[in-house]
């Protein structure tokens, strides 16, 4: 499971459709850094979910790797921002809810060992 941090900050201080950018971009980052045979979706707000059959930790740390370096261009500046992740496996005879259970209580265990960090602005060029 994977939670875009400070999404509500970027709406706030950039607008909407500079959330909806961000949301768009890591969408397709997102798409991009996944196997034909994962299925990766937007669970609803700024969080995301890829279900990787048959994977181990390594590759889901392939993943994550792809996924750096994410901003969105806001008045002729670059705004970048960032995500947390969390993982689990699937335990046989547990119920969809006690896993995406899990999986929410493995990202926010990440987002809350995770330093705040400001929004970083820069110039273009």
């Amino acid at each position: 499971m994977l939670d875009l941090d400070d999404l509500k900050k970027i709406n706030d201080i950039h607008g909407h459709a500079a959330g909806d950018a961000a949301l768009k971009i890591f969408a397709e980052r997102l798409m991009a850094a996944t196997r034909g045979s994962d299925l990766a979706a937007r669970k609803g707000g700024d969080e995301f979910l890829v279900l990787r059959p048959e994977c181990k930790v390594g590759g889901v740390r392939r993943v994550l790797d792809r996924l750096t370096l994410l901003e969105i261009e806001v008045d002729e500046n670059k705004v970048a921002f960032s995500y947390s992740a969390g993982w689990t496996d699937y335990q046989m005879g547990e119920t969809r809810p006690q896993f995406l259970g899990r999986a929410d209580q493995a990202v926010y265990a990440k987002k809350r060992n995770r330093a705040t960090q400001p929004l970083r602005m820069t110039r273009p060029g």
